[in-house]
């Protein structure tokens, strides 16, 4: 057995995980980055439609449309390289079922001062499916390049250990630290390591590792959710369809594919448990509540709504306007049950305990990595 010492460890390897360990370490902290994948970067950071939110998407939330307004400008700076700004982004108010009107739509994006103009219908478009339709500044981020580069930074940084394919076997107190047993699921080697602070960055998986401390459950939900990829024939094009029951598609990053979501066609399952708890866990063994694995290569994975997507978003395009189906990517999708009432995505950072420190960090959208910098520098 050995004992090893650091001044934070982080759980969860994804972007949140690993922009916590960068930024803890350029305090000159020694930081433990622990992930149960083989992989950093594997599961919701980079299975998503890949918007960079500006505020449009939540006309009933004005608290989160203003976090995303200000923090994309800076995500865009920091990676401008992986940023594609050079498609024309249009969003649409349908002609019944919207629960935002088109003047409350334009209101909105006034007061927060976020870009709006409308405009008539491109003839790709089928005006008359549209009450409304506006262009407005939103942009996509590649998830290829945006994850290269930050597994690239983390592996530069002396003051990070990187610890994959690791699961938490046992969690004990002694006086003013947390004691983990680790075990590499490859060599099944069992180790310990111990530190005064623990940060939960799972995610989905935040309130199995919160009660393997003896903390509380946080109120989320979770879904497994599909995106789907596909190749357009009218190019540097994206359309959302707002606010309710509806769909939209937007360029994936750099190239040529776009990626496809809806609200009603894209969570095949859902569930209010504390845990992803879901029907094609049973056709798996090794999948459990609190011990998920990645949905995107499982066999057990149900089949593709793509065709259901392309048939809704199709009604408000034009016969000249081709979708080429490619594949699906799926992943679970997890949020705080109080984002139902106005649709909001808040960034939960928390402490859970104090002495040893135990804090939780619950992601909204890609861009508010940097409200991990606000709390740990207070």
């Amino acid at each position: 057995m050995n004992d090893l010492y650091f001044d934070q460890i982080i759980i969860g390897g994804g972007i949140f995980g690993i922009y916590t360990a960068l930024h803890l370490a350029s305090r000159r902290m020694s930081v433990l980055l622990i992930e149960k994948d083989a992989r950093l970067f594997q599961r919701a950071s980079a299975i998503n439609q890949a918007r960079l939110h500006g505020g449009y998407h939540y006309p009933r939330s004005i608290a989160t449309a203003r976090i995303a307004q200000e923090l994309q400008l800076r995500f865009v700076n920091d990676h401008r390289s992986m940023i594609n700004q050079h498609f024309k982004q249009f969003y649409a108010v349908d002609k019944s079922g919207s629960f935002t009107t088109p003047d409350q739509f334009m209101a909105f994006c006034h007061y927060l001062n976020i870009p709006l103009k409308e405009v008539a219908a491109p003839s790709y478009f089928k005006a008359q499916q549209m009450e409304a339709l506006f262009l407005t500044e939103e942009y996509s981020f590649d998830c290829t390049q945006l994850s290269e580069y930050y597994q690239a930074r983390i592996l530069q940084s002396q003051d990070i250990v990187i610890h994959t394919n690791t699961m938490i076997k046992a969690v004990s107190r002694s006086g003013t630290e947390w004691q983990l047993q680790l075990q590499n699921q490859s060599t099944k080697q069992i180790y310990e390591v111990c530190t005064r602070s623990v940060i939960n960055a799972t995610y989905s998986g935040i309130n199995a590792i919160n009660r393997l401390f003896g903390l509380e459950n946080l109120d989320i939900t979770h879904e497994l959710a599909e995106v789907v990829l596909a190749i357009s024939s009218v190019k540097n094009v994206g359309l959302t369809i707002i606010d309710g029951d509806f769909s939209s598609f937007m360029p994936y990053g750099h190239g040529d594919l776009v990626s496809l979501s809806s609200v009603r066609y894209t969570s095949h399952y859902g569930s209010s448990q504390q845990d992803p708890t879901f029907p094609c866990q049973q056709r798996i063994s090794a999948c459990t509540p609190v011990n998920c694995l990645a949905c995107n290569n499982c066999v057990a994975k149900p089949d593709s709504n793509q065709s259901k997507m392309m048939h809704q978003i199709g009604k408000y395009l034009s016969s000249d306007f081709k979708f080429q189906y490619l594949r699906s990517m799926y992943t679970i999708k997890s949020k705080l049950k109080s984002s139902y009432i106005d649709d909001s995505r808040p960034t939960l950072v928390k402490m859970l305990n104090q002495t040893p420190a135990f804090h939780c960090i619950f992601g909204g959208k890609i861009s508010s990595i940097y409200e991990i910098e606000n709390y740990f520098n207070a």
